[in-house]
């Protein structure tokens, strides 16, 4: 059952923003797999080639509810990006992808 507010506004039916997931990956051919699948299953999805670049992204925009990176960034070390990371995006969640 659906209902209709005073205002004329359908709750069940309102728009929800997509979870936010930060890909971070140095192969262009896995962030652009990763992206496009993420994207077809409703999420707001950004990327970037470098740990360095990642931070300051999750830093400048609303933070990433996700943050998806490669176990070894190329230009920061595990646990330097963790700390960086866990710094300007506390809320996030890590998933550490590795191949």
């Amino acid at each position: 059952m659906i209902t209709q507010l005073a205002g004329g506004e359908y709750p069940e039916l309102s728009a929800k923003i997509p979870a936010r997931v930060l890909v971070v990956d140095g192969e262009p051919l896995v962030r652009w797999a990763l992206t496009a699948s993420l994207s077809a299953a409703g999420y707001d999805v950004l990327t970037a080639a470098a740990g360095d670049d990642a931070c300051d992204i999750a830093a400048r925009i609303p933070h990433p509810a996700v943050v998806l990176i490669d176990l070894r960034p190329q230009d920061m070390h595990g646990q330097a990006f963790f700390e960086e990371i866990r710094r300007v995006a506390p809320e996030c969640r890590l998933l550490v992808l590795t191949t």
